[in-house]
């Protein structure tokens, strides 16, 4: 038997493990970070970077084969990119050139159109991100102060109650069509994976999950 490759998903946003099976000779540790700040401007956006990067250093500490930033905004990628010589992979990253090789794609994210800074800057900097159409910000900005609490959007995606997946559904599905023949819609978060396999019925076109894409 070979020996056991050891993958850190870092900054998993709560998951409670990854939305992929290992395969075989493979092993994937959530890392979390000391403490959660969402990057709801780009002040925070800074103090999230801090915590992925000593998130990242423990793990390398502890001797993992592979990094995955599990967060579509790839917080501190470079950074963690210049401490170490494993692999680091960014949802972000991977996920966007995976949609732009589909052609033309879409975006839709659960959050509001504040946080926009987040996506123009990876639009613009990852391979592929030529090839997005459109971002759909889905939520009001009322949205960012529910963050932590039952009755936000994100533990209501965890609970997969129905009203939230129809809406982002439908989200998903005028995005497409608003797009002019986006061949695919790329969900604006990792705390989407959850529900991605239902959204998909939602849509003709592939649906993908940035958290499963770059695992």
């Amino acid at each position: 038997m070979g020996e056991l490759r050891r993958l850190a998903m870092v900054n998993s946003d709560g998951k409670s493990r990854p939305p992929l099976e290992d395969p075989a000779g493979c092993q994937t540790t959530l890392v979390e970070l000391r403490t959660r700040v969402l990057a709801r401007t780009p002040y925070d956006r800074l103090l999230t970077e801090l915590l992925t990067l000593d998130a990242a250093e423990r793990a390398v500490e502890d001797g993992c084969d592979a990094l995955f930033i599990d967060t579509f905004g790839d917080y501190a990628i470079d950074a963690i990119r210049a401490i170490t010589d494993v692999p680091v992979v960014g949802a972000g990253e991977a996920s966007v050139a995976a949609a732009a090789r589909y052609g033309r794609f879409t975006i839709v994210t659960v959050w509001p159109r504040s946080m926009r800074f987040i996506y123009e800057e990876r639009l613009r900097t990852c391979p592929g991100g030529e090839n997005c159409v459109g971002v759909h910000y889905v939520s009001p900005e009322a949205e960012l102060d529910l963050v932590g609490s039952p009755l936000g959007i994100r533990a209501r995606m965890r609970r997969h109650e129905r009203a939230v997946i129809e809406e982002l559904g439908k989200a998903c599905q005028r995005a497409a069509a608003a797009a002019d023949g986006a061949n695919a819609v790329l969900l604006g978060c990792t705390c989407m994976s959850p529900i991605a396999a239902e959204l998909q019925a939602w849509c003709d076109v592939p649906v993908l999950d940035p958290s499963a894409l770059g695992q």
